[in-house]
């Protein structure tokens, strides 16, 4: 299972890329057009769910939907 959290800020990016690699989880950073993303890999969804409530948590970040939903016509 995989997730990726993507922010804007570089300064952000870069504290939890080494909170990510301090908590020893295999992840992938990518930078595209200013928008940052770290992808965390090969955990299964438990261990996933609670390293991102984690980082969350942590960070005092806000989880946000990923697709903004559509609306009805």
């Amino acid at each position: 299972m995989t997730s990726t959290i993507k922010t804007s800020n570089e300064k952000l990016f870069k504290r939890i890329r080494s909170y990510l690699r301090r908590q020893e989880a295999f992840c992938v950073s990518t930078c595209q057009n200013g928008l940052y993303a770290i992808t965390i890999y090969h955990l299964d969804d438990l261990e996933l769910y609670y390293q991102v409530w984690r980082t969350i948590r942590h960070f005092h970040l806000s989880p946000k939907q990923q697709e903004p939903l559509a609306l009805a016509a």
